[in-house]
């Protein structure tokens, strides 16, 4: 499982998903091209204030990370800079009908299916797949996932920069802190595509 990672409004979200996403259709990747990423980090002001600010990594005018901890047990905020209006309605439609809702209250239901299933006629979780989402919510839905998305790559970010920065040593599957005993962990694994993780949430979903 991934370290605790907040959020300034999609921890909410986090807080009733069954696990966070990683999703971006028009980049499977939050993280693509890491390995060439320089990060280093700024004093956290304002609401921040005591907390230290991720700098250099991947698209950063999107969103910011904040953290506090050290290497070994760290939390994450993200702030999300999109500028999306939470309480913009949306309009859609399902068989003919017409819907109007709040994006926030969208986001939820992203988040937990329930409603979907509760108030549409004829959806099961066989429906609630990705293509129905992008489907029927299309730039609304993806905007979710992507923000979500940023929320679970938060912490491999600080992580990187814990790496990178020499606070935390990965050599031959064993993670070094300065002061750490050898302790062997697995390796990193790949981070998923965008694929890969709406079949983890559809399959979660049926359970």
């Amino acid at each position: 499982m991934f370290r605790t990672c907040l959020s300034v409004f999609f921890a909410l979200l986090l807080a009733t998903s069954p696990f966070s996403v990683q999703a971006q259709e028009a980049n499977t990747s939050v993280i693509s091209n890491q390995e060439f990423v320089k990060l280093y980090t700024v004093t956290g002001t304002g609401k921040y204030v005591g907390f230290t600010e991720l700098k250099g990594y991947p698209e950063e005018s999107k969103y910011k990370i904040y953290f506090k901890g050290n290497p070994t047990s760290f939390s994450t905020v993200i702030e999300d800079m999109r500028q999306i209006n939470l309480n913009e309605v949306i309009t859609w439609k399902y068989q003919g009908k017409t819907y109007q809702t709040a994006r926030k209250d969208l986001y939820v239901f992203f988040s937990d299916t329930t409603w979907f299933r509760n108030n549409l006629k004829g959806v099961t979780d066989y429906t609630l797949t990705h293509e129905w989402f992008v489907n029927t919510f299309g730039k609304t839905y993806l905007d979710w996932a992507e923000g979500i998305g940023y929320s679970s790559n938060a912490p491999r970010m600080v992580e990187k920069y814990f790496i990178q920065t020499g606070q935390l040593k990965v050599n031959n599957n064993v993670t070094l802190t300065p002061d750490a005993k050898f302790e062997p962990v697995k390796t990193q694994a790949k981070p998923k595509s965008i694929e890969e993780i709406i079949k983890e949430i559809e399959q979660n979903q049926k359970k």
